[in-house]
């Protein structure tokens, strides 16, 4: 998973990877809510909770979708 990690971070942009940590962060911290939460309830609380929009996190999401398929 480390691995995986510092590969995401080579891939995005400065603002990108600092959106990126941030999701980390909320993830990390409320493991046990994002663990149960639908995609629904994950995505939203994900958009409320870092202060970012749809837009940036699917970007985000779709570099590393990207990276995985390869």
């Amino acid at each position: 998973m480390k691995d995986n990690i510092k590969n995401y971070e080579d891939l995005l942009e400065v603002d990108d990877l600092k959106l990126y940590k941030k999701i980390l962060k909320e993830i990390e911290k409320n493991k046990d809510f994002y663990s149960s939460a639908n995609p629904m309830e994950f995505t939203n609380s994900l958009l409320e909770n870092c202060h970012i929009n749809k837009k940036d996190l699917y970007n985000i999401i779709k570099i590393i979708n990207s990276s995985n398929s390869k």
